[in-house]
């Protein structure tokens, strides 16, 4: 079954060959040339590139009152499926603007703020960039 293949494949390749982390192969790319790793350094390592990154730009009518909500944000950037999903993973701790963690769905941000750019998190990998012009 699927158990002895794979325990046949982990002692004919070496276990480690099936457990290298995926960031590895990431940043050398299948023939190890490093190739990439500068687009993930980039992104992954607080290197402050976010021109690779995910964005959405944000439209002086999608604000009230000068400010949009974080549940607003992330709909109109995809983040999540529904606002509700967005709020579960908000009180879940899963959300961050700026690495900062989202502490409540009733955080707003600014014309001002969306136009130094907002960078998103979802989770350990998802990123997005929210701005305006």
């Amino acid at each position: 079954g699927f158990h002895g293949l794979v325990t046949g494949l982990a002692q004919k390749e070496g276990f480690d060959v099936l457990c290298r982390p995926a960031d590895h192969l990431f940043r050398e790319g299948p023939e190890g040339n490093g190739t990439d790793e500068a687009h993930f350094n980039a992104l992954f390592a607080g290197g402050g590139d976010d021109s690779n990154m995910p964005s959405t730009r944000i439209m002086p009518e999608q604000l009230t009152d000068n400010a949009i909500s974080i549940l607003e944000l992330m709909d109109a950037c995809h983040l999540a499926a529904s606002r509700s999903e967005a709020r579960r993973l908000i009180t879940q701790g899963g959300v961050f603007a700026d690495e900062q963690k989202v502490e409540s769905i009733d955080v707003k941000f600014t014309a001002d703020q969306l136009k130094t750019g907002i960078r998103l998190r979802k989770g350990k990998k998802v990123y997005h960039k929210a701005y305006m012009e």
